[in-house]
């Protein structure tokens, strides 16, 4: 009997943001008006499809970089992953590995729900850059501060 081995390596990259609530959130319950895990993320200059030989293990982009959308509502799917040990929510996206973005990751949150407000922030791996390798995991802690 002929036995083949077949290894597996991770080829994608790996973005983790654990959001914390910090200054003007009561609870993490998924009430309007407190914060939980119904957070939109618009990300800029990224691209939104590879691709993948199975053969080679080789990823590659295809067409142009723009803005990648991940919208997750409360009248549909729940895709924060909220800790109820440490009361955060993790967000995980995988992303395209050689993935370089001059100035750093431009992030815009949008929460999901009456009050209807936008965040922006930077994510950066370097000096003033954000690149991606592959099978990497890239994690950011974005503690989010309401304020009126």
């Amino acid at each position: 009997m002929l036995t083949q081995v077949t290894q597996f390596e991770h080829k994608m990259s790996k973005l983790t943001l654990k959001l914390v609530p910090g200054e003007g959130y009561k609870t993490m319950s998924y009430q309007p008006g407190n914060f939980s895990s119904y957070w939109n993320f618009s990300f800029s200059s990224l691209h939104s499809k590879v691709s993948f030989e199975i053969a080679t293990g080789k990823v590659e982009p295809l067409e142009d970089v723009g803005k990648l959308d991940f919208v997750y509502s409360q009248n549909g799917f729940n895709g924060g992953d909220y800790d109820t040990d440490e009361k955060v929510t993790y967000y995980t996206f995988i992303l395209c590995p050689g993935e370089f973005v001059e100035g750093g990751l431009g992030v815009d949150l949008t929460y999901d729900n009456t009050d209807g407000y936008t965040l922006h922030t930077e994510l950066l791996t370097g000096d003033n850059v954000f690149a991606t390798e592959a099978g990497k995991e890239y994690m950011y802690t974005v503690t989010l501060n309401k304020t009126k």
